[in-house]
């Protein structure tokens, strides 16, 4: 995860892994040998782009705040997991496994676009703590 972070960049390997994970989807499809290659690739994307999402996503909040945005991504990434397999499991009934992994990976490379035009995509480098200094706490009046 590291030795990826270092050399792409964190921003590059946050949309890197994103793009894998779409392929990963897409390998599932065509043959059986598939099945077990496209989980591999999947869980090795899913670390990678968890690691520096997470390390990014701390690294970028103040300290104060570390807690509320830690609960609220939780809140909102874990509540839309059940939302997101009622959805694709509906959607497989209707569509067919091949035709719904299709169009789960066509979603999943539109989200990683979104990362290639933002601010994630030029980020090199993990910001040092000391950029968001504590800030100062009054107690009492």
């Amino acid at each position: 995860m590291t030795r990826a972070r270092t050399r792409l960049g964190v921003g590059r390997a946050i949309t890197g892994a994103a793009v894998l994970q779409a392929g990963a989807a897409l390998v599932l499809v065509p043959h059986p040998f598939g099945i077990g290659a496209g989980l591999a690739v999947g869980a090795f994307a899913s670390g990678l782009y968890n690691v520096n999402a997470v390390s990014l996503r701390q690294a970028a909040t103040p300290p104060a705040m570390l807690s509320r945005m830690t609960a609220t991504s939780r809140f909102v990434i874990w509540g839309a997991m059940p939302l997101g397999a009622a959805l694709g499991g509906a959607l497989t009934g209707l569509l067919g496994a091949p035709a719904y992994l299709a169009l789960a990976a066509t979603g999943m490379a539109a989200a990683a676009l979104v990362t290639r035009w933002s601010p994630v995509w030029g980020t090199r480098d993990i910001p040092a703590r000391d950029d968001h200094p504590a800030p100062a706490v009054t107690v009492g009046r």
